[in-house]
């Protein structure tokens, strides 16, 4: 979740205000185009704390932090944004995001082929690393499987792989 907080896939969505509307204190007409900018809202310091610049994948664990990452409000994590109009692949994305963590965690270590490179964002429709990023996955030596077959005809012994 950390990730996709700092980095929103879509980093910009585009609403309408349907009826005037006041927003934090300024007059919104009616017909007015509105930018929501998600990694704006993703990491403003008054909602996520001093260290909402840091990559913190535990802020999500722990009680009332699974949903809001401990926010100051539930509208904080605008990355699928809110209310009636929110993302339909939100709930996917995040299992999908949390069974794909699972299943390579366990069997993969990863190293990025050029750690010291700082990461730059490129803005687009989508948001994605400036250039590329390269991440090498080595197989983790986790444990061997020896199976014991049964001798071959002809031969006495049984063999090893």
């Amino acid at each position: 979740m950390e990730v996709l907080r700092m980095y929103p896939p879509a980093p910009t969505v585009g609403r309408k205000a349907l009826e005037d509307v006041v927003i934090m204190g300024t007059l919104v007409p009616k017909g007015t185009d509105i930018t929501v900018a998600a990694p704006l809202m993703n990491t403003n310091p008054e909602l996520w704390g001093p260290d909402v610049h840091l990559f913190n994948p535990e802020r999500w664990v722990g009680p009332n932090k699974s949903a809001n990452g401990g926010a100051k409000s539930p509208y904080a994590f605008m990355t699928f944004i809110q209310g009636p109009r929110t993302c339909i692949g939100n709930q996917f994305s995040k299992s999908e995001l949390l069974v794909m963590a699972a299943a390579f965690v366990g069997r993969f270590k990863f190293e990025l082929l050029h750690p010291e490179k700082d990461l730059e964002v490129e803005l687009s429709v989508t948001m994605s690393p400036k250039g590329g990023r390269t991440l090498v996955l080595l197989v983790k030596d986790v444990y061997s499987i020896h199976i014991r077959l049964p001798p071959a005809k002809g031969k006495s012994k049984g063999s090893w792989i």
